[in-house]
């Protein structure tokens, strides 16, 4: 679905849920612990770029944006099938303007 698990992926167990989700489409159980991880690893991905300089920077910078697109696209999907929490709308919220970010400096 999104290609390969990197290593902090694999450690934060979003290989486990990504298996889960793939399994069963329609359990949307496990969709709001993968957005959150998704968060996650892209926060720490944009930490990392604004310590790092030049291709680092750069790659650490893709990666936030990838991830960020990851959660965005499951809480979109979440609230399709309106099951998004308050919490969850917050989240949605911020990473619709995450992506956006990233979009305006392409």
């Amino acid at each position: 679905m999104w290609g390969r698990i990197s290593p902090l992926e694999s450690a934060a167990g979003v290989a486990a849920f990504n298996e889960i989700v793939q399994t069963d489409a329609d359990d949307t159980g496990p969709l709001q612990p993968l957005s959150l991880s998704y968060e996650s690893i892209a926060e720490i991905h944009e930490e990392s770029a604004r310590a790092a300089a030049g291709e680092k920077r750069l790659t650490h910078s893709r990666r936030a944006e990838v991830h960020y697109r990851r959660a965005l696209e499951i809480l979109l999907r979440l609230e399709a099938g309106n099951a998004l929490s308050a919490y969850d709308r917050k989240s949605l919220e911020k990473m619709k303007a995450a992506v956006q970010r990233y979009e305006r400096e392409e």
